[in-house]
């Protein structure tokens, strides 16, 4: 089953095509016509004559199947032919009509070589097929020379002499099943009847025509593909870095796609550039990307749209040139309302504004969607802000334009004034607030008229807060905020050592805060939440009392005066985890330890509460040990009473231990342990060999022996803190 030709051969006549002849296929010695296939199956059959095309060569593969008679017509024939231009019998493959030889090196074609196909291996090195000269070859030669291998090695073919390979002087194969027909004209030319600068249709119509550049190197690789991978384009050559250029004619456009493709992709993202290769547009691509830009034209009168497609709901982003967002444009389901920006004419500022409903207003947003400014829109609104820069050492104004004499009004999220400016005709006097450098605090002042000073009134224009101004003055007050748990400080500035003094609506004096240089001590009053005491006290250096002077000596009330308190309900007296008592009248109440502490003229005194702990243990046995509790501080153990319940003479022999060590034997309270027999007092142990427990220590409870029947043993000890 072999295949009729390969490569596929141009059937001549007279140094010419075929065009448009047949191929017929008959059983040997016969005009019967026998079938050949288009493929190695041998199932499907060709047409029978073989036409040939524009080329005089066949369109499809054939396949034979046993010897066939070969008869080749000229375009016009006849079927069966009548005017043949060759007839072989008895062909059962190609090589007897054209005949092949392999050549692995260097060769030089003989005149033997004549209609043979010359398959070059190239894979040991380029190759150098030399041809006869034209005239020993003689008028009709016929050579077809192919490359066989894969690798980049060449084949170069090279005329005889001054002979030519068509109009060059070389020719060369440079890819695997790169092949050439050569024709010899007899005198000095190999010519190659199938070199197309043209490819046709099947009208024999120019599809496609191809230019020629002298000494071209680079040039264009069609390849196609296996099922489910799209055919390409390249460029290809010895150039290392080659361009494509695909162009329309004159004002012709170059078209990408047709009407049933789903896009035009950019295979490795590359960006579209200018004539010089710097980058016009970007792309970045996101894996499993859904969401996509769509540009939209529009007719006469309508702006063209730029929108996402993808997500419903999905709004769109411009960054910069490190990916940071410079502005995002958030989406709304069945949105109504967008911006609309206006440029406009010289001497008219361009124009921002929301469209959509009537009466709807703008809301600029921070980060996280909160509202930041919103401007509420007003029909037939005709007062409104206007925001003025200025040059160099002037400042910007913002300013009400509208109607006359219109002030403004600043509100809060439920629209109540928050900050009224009224306007006044003719006004002179005005606020100015100035910023300032590093370390030095802004300043708010009364601009206008000299030693005109700031009044601050309540929603009926009642002052509520005056500002007095003094020519020359330099004391005034500092208000300091502070950091959280910091009281902010209200403060008098200017001169050293100077007060403060709060007066009523005549000036007189209420209340007089004298300066002391170097002072470090002071009064600290602090209020409190409903059912507590507000206090007074002072605060600076350690230890320091309070001394409230009247205006004479007779009034004076100190620390260490009494204090008439026989109305109070309690008295409240320091606390601390370990207060000093150490002079007479000192008293204070010491945390660790729950004692009051006090000096009662010769040393510190301690008044120590007694504590309990109990233990329950019903039925007990002779050898109980349970843990009792632990104490962090270290504590006396002062009393311990056990009591039974029980009949038939109850008796229990039992112990208390301790140790800072749980798993040690520890030491006894009472060496040997106290045998309680009583179910009614009980025994009181007083008597200790052991009673000073250490801190962070464990007590525990044993017992050694028991009798008669014991229903219930209690043991409380009594015990204070060290």
């Amino acid at each position: 089953m072999p295949l009729f030709y390969d490569p596929k051969p141009t059937f001549y006549s007279n140094n010419l095509p075929v065009i448009g002849g047949a191929v017929f296929f008959y059983v040997p010695g016969t005009t019967t016509k026998k079938n050949t296939y288009t493929d190695v199956t041998l199932v499907t059959t060709n047409a029978n004559p073989v036409v040939l095309n524009s080329n005089g060569q066949a369109s499809q593969d054939i396949y034979l199947s046993g010897a066939y008679k070969v008869v080749l017509s000229a375009a016009g024939y006849t079927d069966p032919p009548t005017s043949n231009i060759w007839t072989v019998d008895n062909v059962t493959s190609m090589s007897q009509i054209f005949s092949s030889t392999v050549k692995t090196g260097n060769y030089t074609v003989i005149q033997s070589d004549n209609n043979k196909l010359i398959k070059v291996d190239a894979t040991l090195g380029n190759v150098t097929i030399s041809l006869p000269s034209a005239a020993t070859m003689g008028d009709g030669g016929l050579l077809y020379i192919k490359k066989t291998d894969s690798s980049a090695n060449t084949v170069t073919i090279v005329p005889n002499g001054t002979d030519k390979v068509d109009i060059g002087s070389t020719w060369v194969l440079a890819f695997q099943e790169d092949a050439i027909q050569l024709i010899c004209d007899g005198i000095a030319t190999w010519q190659i009847p199938n070199r197309a600068l043209t490819i046709r249709d099947l009208n024999n119509t120019v599809a496609v025509l191809i230019g020629t550049t002298a000494s071209a190197v680079n040039y264009e690789i069609i390849t196609d593909s296996a099922t489910g991978t799209p055919p390409s384009i390249a460029s290809g050559g010895s150039d290392t870095n080659i361009a494509n250029v695909l162009a329309g004619k004159g004002t012709g456009y170059v078209g990408l796609g047709q009407a049933t493709s789903t896009d035009v992709r950019l295979l490795a993202d590359q960006q579209i550039a200018d004539s010089s290769g710097n980058a016009y547009l970007t792309f970045s691509k996101t894996a499993t990307a859904v969401n996509a830009l769509k540009i939209t034209n529009q007719a006469t009168g309508t702006p063209p749209v730029l929108a996402m497609s993808g997500d419903t709901n999905t709004g769109f982003t411009i960054s910069d040139s490190n990916g940071n967002p410079e502005l995002a444009m958030g989406s709304t389901a069945a949105a109504l309302n967008s911006f609309k920006i206006t440029n406009k004419a010289t001497g008219v500022a361009p124009v921002f504004q929301s469209v959509g409903q009537i009466n709807t207003g703008m809301v600029i947003s921070d980060s996280n969607g909160n509202a930041a400014i919103t401007i509420a829109s007003t029909a037939a609104g005709v007062n409104s802000l206007k925001v003025t820069n200025t040059a160099t050492g002037s400042q910007p104004l913002i300013g009400v334009i509208g109607d006359s004499n219109r002030g403004l009004t600043i509100n809060d999220s439920n629209g109540n004034a928050e900050l009224n400016i009224v306007s006044t005709a003719s006004a002179l006097n005005s606020f100015q607030i100035t910023n300032a450098a590093t370390g030095v605090a802004p300043t708010a002042q009364s601009v206008g008229q000299a030693n005109t000073g700031l009044i601050i009134a309540d929603s009926n224009g009642n002052a509520e807060l005056t500002f007095a101004s003094t020519a020359a003055a330099l004391n005034s007050f500092k208000m300091t905020n502070k950091a959280t748990g910091v009281a902010p400080v209200l403060q008098s500035v200017g001169q050293a050592n100077t007060g403060l003094v709060v007066a009523d609506s005549n000036a007189n004096a209420l209340l007089t805060l004298n300066s002391v240089a170097s002072a470090v001590n002071s009064i600290v009053v602090a209020n409190t939440a409903t059912g507590a005491d507000p206090a007074i006290s002072v605060t600076g250096d350690s230890n320091r009392g309070l001394i409230i002077n009247a205006q004479s000596s007779s009034g004076v009330v100190s620390s260490t005066s009494a204090w008439n308190m026989s109305s109070a309900a309690y008295f409240k007296i320091p606390v601390g985890t370990a207060p000093t008592t150490d002079a007479s009248g000192k008293i204070a109440l010491a945390t660790t330890g729950n004692t009051l502490n006090f000096y009662d003229g010769a040393a510190s005194r301690r008044i120590t509460p007694i504590l309990s702990k109990s233990i329950d243990i019903l039925n007990p046995s002779s050898s109980e040990l349970t843990t009792m509790f632990f104490s962090d501080p270290a504590i006396t153990i002062t009393k311990m009473v056990a009591v039974l319940r029980g009949s038939a003479t109850p008796s229990v022999t039992w112990s208390v231990r301790w140790a800072t060590d749980r798993s040690t034997s520890g030491a006894e309270v009472v060496t040997g342990g106290t045998t309680t027999t009583s179910v009614s007092t009980g025994s009181v142990v007083t008597s200790f060999n052991s009673a000073t427990i250490t801190a962070a220590s464990f007590l525990w409870f044993t017992t050694t022996a028991k009798s008669g029947t014991v229903n219930e043993l209690n043991l409380t000890i009594f015990y204070t803190v060290t």
